[in-house]
C-alpha cells in the first residue's frame, strides 16, 4: 500500500521503477540465453573435435588394412627390400597414429578429459572393438620389430574387418548425438524466446500499460496547468499593455501642463525681477525641467515596454560626422547648467563604423541626459574607442570589434548597494545628501528613478553589447557602453566627381568691403520658424534669405551662394535626403546645418555622402544656437575687418517678448488652418499628412514656446507612425478644443 501510494504521488518515480524493473527482467533472460548458447556451443565444438577424431580413425584403420593387404602379397619383408621397406615404415607411422586417435577418443588423453558425447552406446561399441584393436597393435608392433613373423598379418586382417565396422557404427552414433545436441540446443532457443514474449506481454499489460496510463493522467494536468499559465501570462500582458498606454497617456497629460510652467517661467524670467525672485525662478525652473525629464523617461519606458522586440537595424556610417552631431545636441544643455562638457575620440578611430546609428544615438544621448541631470557642477565628459577583437592579425582596411562608449561626471554618484538597482525601471533611489550642494541638500534630487540607465539597457541587450557602470557616492559617475561593430579604414582614392571648393583667398574677398556680411539661406516651410532663424541670425550679424520650399532653394543657388545653409529637414516638396542629393550635385561648397523636431534624424543625415556640418534640434534657443555656430565657425584673424558671427549681443528681454508674442500668434493662425487640415486627414485615413504636419508643428510650436501644443503633436506624429487611428483622433480633437482658448490668451 505505501508503494502504491508513493507511485500515485509521483508517476513519472513509478514509470522509472517500472521500466528498471522490466529491462532487468529482458536483461537477465537475455543473459541466461546467451550464457546458455555459449556453453552448448564449446560442447558443440568439442563434439566436432571428437567427431574429426573417430573418423581420423576410422581412415587410419583403413590405411592400415590396406598396408597389411599389401605386405601380405610380398614374398619377403627384409629391411633390403625397397618396397617392403617403405611399407613397413608407413605401417609404423599409421599404428602410432592409430594408437593416439584410439587413447583420445576413450579419454585416456588429456586433450579431452570430459567427452560430452560418451554416451552408453558408444562404450559399449568401444567395448566391442576393444579386442580388435588390442589385437591389430600386439600383431602390428610384433611385425614392426620382427619383419619375419608374418604370421600375424592373417590375424590383423581379420581383426581390422571387425575393427572398421566397429568404428563405422561409432562414428554413426558420434554423428546422431550431435544432432541431437544441436536439435536441443534449437528447442532451448524457441523456449527462450516464448519465455521472452511471455515476458515482454506480462510487461506490457501489468506494467506499462498502468504507467502510460498515469502518465497520460499527468500530462492531461501538465496541459491543463499549461493552459492556466497561458491564459494567466496573457492576462498579465493585457494588463502590463494597459499599465504601459496608462503611463503614455498620462505622461502626456502631465507633459502639457508642464511645459505650460515652463513657457510661463520663461517669459516671466525675461522680465525686471529682483535678485531674490530671479533665484526663486531658477529653482523652480530646475525642478520643473527635472519633473518633465522624469516624465519623458517614463513615456520612454512604456515605448520599450509595450514592443515586443527592438529591431536592430545596422548601417554604415561615417564615425566623424556620427560622433560630432551626436555629441553636439547636449552641449547646449550641459552649457546652460555651467557644466563644462568635454568630448574626446581615440587616434587613428575608424573612418566608418557599421552600426545602428538611430540606437546608438538613443544610448548616447539618455547617458548623457542621465549625466547632465545629476551634475550640478564640474564636467560631464563623453569618449570613444574602438576595441579590435584579434589585435594580433591584421585585417587589412576593416576589422570585427566593439565601439566603446564612456560617459563620466562629477555628479554625486551612487552608492555601491545601489549601482545594481540603478538599472531597473521604476526604481526608488534613495541617495544620500551631499554637503556644499544646495539643490541636492534640499532633497528635491536626493530620489533617483533609474529610467533613463533602464532603457539604455534594454537598447545594449538588444544590441548584443555590455554595459558597465562605475560609480562613487559625491565623486561621480562612469558609465562605459560596448557595441560589436564592423571598423573600416578608408584607403586613399582619387575622387570620383571634382567638386569646385572655394579658397580661403577668394573667401576673404567677399567680405573685403566692410558693409558686406555673410549671406545665410533659411530653408522651411513654417513661417514662424523662418521668422525665428530669420531674426537669431540677424542678430548675429548674417544678411538672411528665407525660402519656403526646397524647389525655390534650389533655383536660388544657382545664382548665389551663401556662406551657410540652414535646411529644414521635413519640407513639403522634397524629402530631407533627396534635397541633399540635389545639393551635391550643384558642386559648390556650402556650409550647412540640418534643423528637425526629430533629434533622432542625425544618423539619417550622416548616411548621405553630402557633407553638413551639424544638426540642430527643435526647439531652437537663441543661446545654444549662438554657441554651436560660434564652435562651427571659429575665431579668424585674418577677417578682423569683419563683424564676426556670435559677436552680437544678446537681445533685450523686451525685444524677446515681442519677437515670441509674433511667433506665438504666427504659430496660432496656423494651427487653426492645420487642425481643419488634420480632422479632414484622419477622416481619410491619410496618416502621412497627419504626421507631415504634426512633425511641422511640433517644431514651431516649440520655438514659439507653446509647448501644450508641441507635446501634443510629439504624441500625434507618434501616434501616425504607429498607425493609431483611436488615439489620433482623440489628440486631434484635444488640439483642436484648446485652440480658441490658447488663442485669446496670447492675443
Amino acid at each position: 500500500m505505501e508503494t502504491n501510494s508513493l507511485f500515485s504521488k509521483a508517476p513519472i518515480a513509478r514509470l522509472r521503477v517500472l521500466y528498471i524493473i522490466a529491462l532487468s527482467l529482458i536483461a537477465c533472460l537475455s543473459i541466461a540465453g546467451q550464457w546458455l548458447i555459449q556453453r552448448t556451443l564449446e560442447s558443440i565444438e568439442q563434439d566436432a573435435r571428437i567427431v574429426n577424431v573417430a573418423g581420423r580413425q576410422r581412415m587410419l584403420s583403413q590405411r592400415i588394412s590396406r598396408t597389411i593387404l599389401e605386405l601380405s602379397t610380398l614374398e619377403t619383408l627384409r629391411t633390403d627390400n625397397g618396397d617392403a621397406s617403405i611399407k613397413l615404415h608407413t605401417l609404423r607411422e599409421d599404428i602410432g597414429l592409430w594408437i593416439d586417435s584410439h587413447r583420445l577418443l576413450r579419454g585416456r588423453s588429456g586433450d579431452y578429459p570430459n567427452q560430452i558425447l560418451e554416451t552408453h552406446r558408444i562404450e559399449e561399441a568401444f567395448a566391442g572393438i576393444e579386442s580388435d584393436f588390442e589385437l591389430i597393435r600386439s600383431a602390428g608392433q610384433s611385425l614392426l620389430e620382427n619383419e619375419s613373423n608374418t604370421l600375424a598379418i592373417p590375424e590383423m586382417i581379420q581383426a581390422s574387418d571387425r575393427f572398421l565396422l566397429g568404428m563405422d557404427q561409432i562414428v554413426g552414433l558420434y554423428e546422431m548425438e550431435a544432432r541431437d545436441r544441436v536439435s536441443r540446443l534449437e528447442s532451448t532457443e524457441r523456449a527462450l524466446l516464448w519465455i521472452t514474449l511471455g515476458v515482454l506481454l506480462f510487461e506490457g499489460i501489468f506494467i506499462f500499460t498502468p504507467a502510460i496510463r498515469s502518465l497520460v493522467r499527468s500530462f492531461d494536468r501538465v496541459e491543463k496547468t499549461h493552459s492556466e499559465m497561458v491564459a494567466a501570462k496573457k492576462a498579465a500582458e493585457i494588463a502590463n499593455q494597459a499599465k504601459s498606454d496608462f503611463l503614455a497617456r498620462v505622461s502626456h497629460e502631465l507633459r502639457t501642463p508642464l511645459h505650460a510652467i515652463l513657457g510661463t517661467l520663461g517669459l516671466i524670467k525675461k522680465s525686471t525681477l529682483s535678485d531674490i525672485d530671479v533665484r526663486r525662478m531658477r529653482m523652480a525652473s530646475q525642478a520643473t525641467r527635472h519633473l518633465n525629464q522624469l516624465v519623458s523617461d517614463l513615456l520612454d519606458v512604456s515605448t520599450l515596454d509595450s514592443r515586443k522586440a527592438i529591431r536592430v537595424r545596422r548601417k554604415k556610417v561615417r564615425s566623424s560626422r556620427f560622433l560630432q552631431m551626436v555629441s553636439g545636441l547636449l552641449v547646449p544643455a550641459a552649457e546652460q547648467k555651467g557644466l563644462e562638457f568635454h568630448s574626446h575620440t581615440q587616434p587613428s578611430f575608424p573612418d566608418w563604423l557599421v552600426l545602428d546609428p538611430i540606437r546608438t544615438q538613443q544610448i548616447i544621448l539618455n547617458l548623457l541626459q542621465n549625466a547632465i541631470r545629476y551634475t550640478e557642477r564640474g564636467f560631464v565628459k563623453l569618449e570613444f574607442a574602438f576595441e579590435p577583437e584579434d589585435r594580433g592579425e591584421d585585417q587589412g582596411d576593416r576589422r570585427r570589434g566593439n565601439l566603446r562608449i564612456r560617459v563620466s561626471d562629477s555628479g554625486i554618484g551612487i552608492s555601491v548597494e545601489h549601482q545594481r538597482r540603478i538599472f531597473d525601471a521604476f526604481e526608488i533611489i534613495e541617495q544620500p545628501k551631499v554637503r556644499g550642494d544646495s539643490l541636492r541638500s534640499t532633497g528635491e534630487l536626493g530620489t533617483r528613478l533609474g529610467l533613463g540607465l533602464s532603457v539604455v539597457e534594454s537598447l545594449v541587450n538588444a544590441m548584443d553589447g555590455a554595459i558597465q557602470l562605475e560609480s562613487e557616492l559625491g565623486k561621480g559617475t562612469t558609465v562605459c557602453v560596448s557595441l560589436p561593430t564592423m571598423a573600416l579604414w578608408e584607403v586613399a582614392a582619387a575622387p570620383k566627381k571634382p567638386i569646385a571648393r572655394e579658397s580661403t583667398k577668394s573667401r576673404r574677398r567677399r567680405y573685403d568691403r566692410k558693409e558686406l556680411r555673410p549671406m545665410a539661406f533659411v530653408v522651411d516651410d513654417c513661417r514662424a520658424n523662418r521668422l525665428l532663424l530669420r531674426s537669431y541670425l540677424q542678430r548675429l550679424g548674417y544678411q538672411t534669405r528665407v525660402f519656403a520650399t526646397g524647389t525655390a532653394l534650389i533655383q536660388a543657388l544657382q545664382n548665389d551662394t551663401p556662406c551657410w545653409l540652414f535646411l529644414d529637414w521635413e519640407l513639403p516638396d522634397i524629402a530631407g535626403l533627396d534635397l541633399l542629393t540635389a545639393l551635391s550635385r550643384i558642386e559648390k561648397r556650402i556650409d550647412t546645418v540640418v534643423i528637425t523636431a526629430d533629434s533622432l534624424a542625425a544618423p539619417f543625415v550622416l548616411e548621405h555622402p553630402y557633407e553638413v556640418k551639424d544638426c540642430f534640434a527643435k526647439p531652437i534657443d537663441f543661446h545654444a544656437f549662438r554657441m554651436r555656430l560660434s564652435k562651427l565657425v571659429g575665431p579668424s584673424p585674418d577677417e578682423c575687418s569683419i563683424r564676426q558671427p556670435g559677436s552680437e549681443s544678446i537681445p533685450s528681454g523686451d525685444s524677446w517678448l515681442a519677437l515670441e508674442k509674433q511667433l506665438q500668434h504666427l504659430v496660432l493662425e496656423q494651427s487653426v488652418i492645420d487642425c481643419k487640415e488634420l480632422r479632414r486627414s484622419i477622416e481619410e485615413n491619410r496618416l502621412d499628412c497627419i504626421r507631415m504636419i504634426a512633425h511641422r508643428l511640433q517644431g514651431s510650436a516649440g520655438n514659439a514656446r507653446l509647448h501644450h501644443i508641441a507635446s501634443l503633436m510629439v504624441s500625434l506624429e507618434k501616434a501616425a507612425i504607429d498607425e493609431d487611428i483611436p488615439h489620433c483622433k482623440q489628440l486631434i480633437d484635444e488640439f483642436g478644443s484648446n485652440l480658441p482658448l490658447n488663442d485669446s490668451m496670447h492675443q
